[in-house]
């Protein structure tokens, strides 16, 4: 396991997961970085004509004092991304190989993470992140479920 301290690098390690996944992206996304939007849609575009990305989101995040609609901005034909009611964390599964969890205190006016207190862990074990892959389907499984249910 890696302790990565910092928004920026953070990022990078986001984006570098993504580029090395071979066969699929889980992510669960809580919150997003201010410079982190455009990062990932440039990323994830790229990588989703390749390898299954799925990711279930919170409905609305903060950036720069304006709520986000996260499915919105990341909206692809080749993703599947599904509401969902997270905490403001976020969790990455590459290929069920290596996962990231990311962490941070938020400013109470704004509801924007604060820089200084962001934490990621990397970990590389690829029994525990198999697991948490198995839970994300699950999870995934429910949000479709309930999504097809809001449609009828």
């Amino acid at each position: 396991m890696w302790l990565i301290r910092g928004e920026k690098k953070i990022i990078n390690k986001e984006i570098e997961l993504i580029k090395k996944a071979k066969n699929r992206v889980n992510m669960r996304i809580g919150f997003l970085f201010e410079n982190e939007v455009q990062e990932l849609k440039k990323i994830l575009k790229n990588k989703s004509e390749k390898i299954e990305i799925n990711i279930l989101a919170s409905p609305n995040c903060i950036i720069n004092n304006k709520k986000v609609n996260i499915k919105k901005e990341l909206e692809n034909p080749n993703i599947t991304i599904y509401n969902a009611n997270l905490p403001y964390v976020k969790m990455m599964i590459c290929d069920g190989k290596e996962m990231l969890h990311i962490y941070s205190k938020f400013n109470e006016k704004t509801g924007s993470p604060l820089n200084e207190t962001s934490i990621a862990m990397w970990n590389q074990y690829p029994e525990i992140s198999k697991n948490y892959d198995d839970r994300f389907y699950k999870v995934l499984k429910k949000a479709k479920i309930n999504n097809m249910n809001k449609k009828i």
